[in-house]
């Protein structure tokens, strides 16, 4: 009969007042034969029910539970905490123990800690409040005398009256107070990608006699030429992959611990959502403001604190009551190290950090009244620093030189050395088009185009062009309209030319001499 009550009572909290069940580390509900446990998060309260099977405990038992549970609501932070002790009898409660009980009782208005405690005769029917405290909740008390058969008033009511917050749980399923979802497939399933993947590289490689490094970029790296060649997936498939063993079990620890926590806040399609979008945000960052290929979750990892950012900003009082500062802190190391250590993409990282605290918003906890923290901001914000990240990403002039030299500059020089001038001249321009910021690549393109079009008979518009070399290197734009002089046997030009070029710059006077000795060969 009581089992069957206190099952009742717990069925009821969950479903009626939003209460959930409290679990352990390995996922399981605590519920004992003689107890059960639900908690829910107030907007700044942290509200906590026990069921007890009194009659299972001695007078002694009683007093050293409740001792402890006062010690241990003293020691708790700064959220107010109401932990409601539900002692359950068969018949009328032992006057003993019901003394005990009310003793036992606490009310610290300064801690805001509160042990109230409330006995239920099954026998007779009847529910007591044994406190004083000026505090009555009324869906609580409902539940108890509903499960007894009892007439109740506003059985269905979903508000702690008179403590007057609403109450909604934090994530899509129960959440509990160490945010562990029960099942967190997701997380073991991203986990088991990402080992999977490493494996088939490294199994691939020592197959193949190859550097797995060499397989990266083939695999799917963050790689900016190929993602401004038009491979746009690049931004996705670096999540699932890792440079070394190191690397990997790095992240999948990580994963595993923060992934699981946010995976139980959000729940599983949510949580899935913020890990690939923090990702593929980290990696716009990256291209903003990296042109080293990169691979790895850091990103979305780092997304996982931008979701725990957001708790912090949707819900200060939970966020306090369970990680406290702890969280901030491990951010601002981990950031910190990024940036002194070489080799780390620290970009990624905080580009994941906003990438997850953004989508968190979009797919949110809970409904929020604030419209600075509606949904439609957090869609409209993410859009926007999507959208410009990838428009510097794709026009910042450290990306436009790389992709300019890893790719049609290469272009350039082979057509240049195979004497296809024509083709030459026209990639050179379109490359001076895209206005590249190095001045050795301008430089270089120059010539080959002025070369081009010499080789072609259009002096006159490699003059035009060397006269552009002089606005980025004044001696070698002399230097070579110099030579161009000489080649169209323009010899008092060609003099004046070049001797201009070794007084701007002594370091071609050799060259300059032999061609000013042919130039006295042919004047005489």
């Amino acid at each position: 009969m009581k089992a069957n009550y206190m099952d009742k009572v717990y069925t009821a909290l969950i479903e009626k007042q939003n209460y959930a069940p409290v679990i352990d580390n390995n996922g399981q509900r605590i519920q004992y034969e003689g107890m059960r446990i639900v908690q829910k998060i107030l907007e700044g309260k942290f509200i906590l029910v026990e069921l007890l099977d009194a009659d299972c405990l001695s007078g002694e038992q009683i007093m050293k539970k409740l001792e402890a549970n006062r010690s241990n609501l003293a020691k708790m932070g700064s959220p107010s905490v109401f932990a409601f002790q539900v002692f359950i009898f068969n018949s009328e409660p032992d006057e003993g123990k019901m003394q005990l009980i009310k003793q036992g009782q606490m009310e610290d208005v300064y801690l805001k800690k509160y042990l109230p405690c409330i006995s239920v005769d099954l026998e007779n029917r009847k529910v007591n409040k044994l406190y004083d405290l000026p505090i009555q909740t009324e869906g609580l008390e409902n539940i108890l005398n509903l499960m007894l058969g009892l007439d109740v008033v506003n059985a269905d009511v979903m508000n702690d009256n008179d403590i007057r917050i609403n109450t909604e749980r934090l994530g899509e399923s129960e959440g509990p107070p160490n945010f562990l979802a029960k099942v967190p497939y997701v997380t073991y399933c991203l986990m088991i990608i990402n080992i999977a993947i490493w494996l088939v590289m490294n199994i691939y490689a020592r197959i193949k006699n190859i550097d797995v490094s060499n397989l990266f970029i083939p695999f799917g790296a963050k790689e900016n030429f190929s993602i401004m060649s038009g491979e746009y997936w690049r931004f996705i498939t670096p999540i699932f992959l890792h440079a070394d063993l190191e690397h990997l079990f790095a992240n999948s620890l990580s994963l595993f611990v923060f992934g699981r926590i946010v995976e139980g806040m959000y729940g599983h399609k949510k949580f899935t959502f913020i890990y690939l979008a923090a990702g593929v945000i980290g990696n716009v960052a990256s291209f903003m403001f990296s042109t080293y290929s990169g691979v790895g979750a850091s990103g979305s990892i780092f997304g996982f604190f931008g979701a725990l950012l957001y708790l912090w900003v949707e819900n200060p009082a939970a966020f306090r009551r369970y990680f406290g500062n702890n969280i901030l802190i491990m951010i601002v190391i981990n950031l910190a190290y990024g940036f002194a250590s070489p080799g780390i993409d620290n970009f990624a990282h905080v580009g994941g950090l906003i990438g997850g605290f953004l989508t968190s918003g979009i797919v949110k906890l809970k409904g929020v009244s604030n419209k600075l923290l509606g949904r439609s901001v957090f869609i409209a914000a993410t859009i926007i620093v999507v959208i410009l990240g990838l428009y510097y990403g794709f026009n910042n002039s450290r990306n436009r030189d790389y992709y300019i030299e890893r790719g049609k500059y290469k272009e350039l020089v082979e057509m240049a050395d195979s004497g296809k001038w024509k083709e030459a001249e026209k990639l050179g321009e379109e490359i001076i088009n895209m206005r590249p910021e190095r001045n050795d690549i301008k430089l270089s393109t120059l010539y080959n185009i002025a070369a081009a079009e010499a080789s072609q008979g259009k002096y006159d518009e490699a003059l035009e062009t060397a006269e552009s070399v002089k606005k980025v290197d004044a001696p070698k734009g002399y230097y070579l309209r110099g030579l161009l002089y000489l080649d169209t046997k323009q010899y008092e030009l060609a003099r004046q030319e070049l001797n201009e070029a070794v007084k701007l710059n002594p370091e071609y006077k050799e060259e300059v001499d032999q061609y000013l000795k042919q130039i006295e060969e042919e004047l005489r």
